[in-house]
């Protein structure tokens, strides 16, 4: 009894609707501000919660009765936060104070680092070795996270560096999709919107969230920033998106793909681009993978093997990039019935080679091969460990395996 007096406690409902107005962004004053709420909250949650109950929680409305637990959760959840019960538990336990002085300072220094930093570029190896401790450690410091991100987002080495360089694909389902909104909502651009929500759709579709998938298609439909003027790599991922989300509807994508390969042909796209490890042909040769137009991926994978042959790729995200793009040849070409030439592919990979960001998301793909050849009690295991980390149940095969 006491317990459930601590947790519906005024004192825990005031700190929660304080974190959600972090969360926010602003104070919430008026019944527009909770109309807007209400909509962040679906988009970054895919929860709906009415405008009114928003407008009783901020005393908008009059009640008479205390928030509902669904509400606290949902709430809780927009705060990232498994639960309300999740939220409020450091408040039931006795406070740590040291630990909780040093998360601020950790977050203090990291803020201050992505603020003040002066690089010579995004490809300068002592940064670059930077950012990757910071990615990899943050992890044991959760109460950091969430925080760390929303105010980075705000600074254009956050903005240019942390979110567009080093795409987290293994984190889109946590905390890099989440960090994604705050990116879109500080940096209030037309590509920061695109880019965005195509990765967001890329989420959607890998966890099956199919009302997701249209949502961010819709998102990136509506900008009318022009082919001409848009990055060639975000135009990847412009075609990518609506590839997804005519896979969910069942639609032909033969138009999409017609219009993905015109675009490329007019531009012969030559190099690859140095803000972020992947390049046009990458984009698009992972989305026909993923929605099992095979042909059409080896039409790009071979581009990009060609471009291999033509100059040396002495960068290291190029030359992960390549891992991939070998690892998406063998998916093909296996697909196509291709089965020793796929073999010889699969075998030449290096997986200790796959980018840190995406490394999960390419072992699933890689085991899930590997099963194919020859079922495995410990691949399996592997695969669904990496599925149920990243939520990418997508990706969950059942194949017979090819001897």
């Amino acid at each position: 009894m006491l317990v459930n007096l601590i947790i519906m406690s005024i004192e825990n409902i005031e700190l929660l609707k304080k974190e959600v107005e972090k969360v926010y962004g602003r104070k919430i004053l008026s019944s527009s501000d909770c109309q807007y709420l209400t909509n962040d909250i679906y988009e970054q949650t895919g929860f709906k919660i009415s405008v009114n109950t928003l407008r009783r929680l901020y005393n908008l409305m009059k009640s008479k009765y205390q928030p509902s637990l669904f509400t606290l959760d949902l709430l809780s959840k927009y705060c990232s936060f498994s639960s309300y019960s999740d939220f409020i538990s450091p408040r039931i336990e006795t406070k740590i104070y040291s630990d909780s002085n040093l998360e601020t300072r950790l977050l203090n220094l990291l803020i201050f680092l992505f603020k003040d930093m002066h690089t010579q570029g995004v490809n300068e190896a002592t940064y670059t070795r930077f950012i990757h401790e910071v990615i990899n450690n943050l992890a044991p410091w959760p109460g950091v996270v969430d925080r760390f991100q929303r105010e980075i987002a705000k600074t254009q080495n956050g903005q240019n560096i942390y979110y567009e360089h080093f795409i987290n694909i293994d984190e889109l389902n946590k905390v890099y999709g989440k960090g994604l909104h705050y990116y879109i909502r500080e940096k209030q651009t037309d590509e920061a919107r695109l880019f965005g929500h195509s990765l967001l759709c890329l989420n959607s579709w890998l966890t099956m969230n199919k009302d997701g998938v249209k949502r961010h298609c819709s998102q990136v439909t509506s900008c009318t920033i022009t082919e001409e003027t848009v990055d060639k790599v975000i135009q990847a991922r412009i075609f990518a998106t609506k590839l997804f989300a005519a896979d969910v509807e069942g639609s032909e994508v033969k138009t999409i793909i017609n219009q993905a390969r015109k675009y490329y042909s007019l531009r012969k796209i030559s190099e690859f681009r140095n803000k972020t490890y992947q390049s046009f042909e990458y984009v698009l040769s992972e989305a026909l993978i993923l929605i099992k137009e095979y042909d059409e991926a080896l039409f790009y994978i071979d581009e990009t093997i060609e471009k291999e042959k033509r100059y040396v790729f002495s960068q290291d995200f190029e030359l992960k990039q390549l891992e991939s793009i070998y690892l998406f040849k063998a998916i093909a070409l296996a697909n196509k019935g291709e089965l020793k030439k796929s073999k010889e592919v699969l075998d030449s990979i290096t997986t200790s080679n796959f980018y840190f960001l995406s490394k999960q998301f390419n072992l699933i793909l890689y085991l899930s091969l590997k099963q194919r050849f020859k079922n495995s009690d410990a691949l399996q295991y592997q695969i669904d460990y990496c599925i149920k980390e990243t939520g990418f149940k997508r990706l969950i095969f059942n194949h017979e395996p090819d001897y």
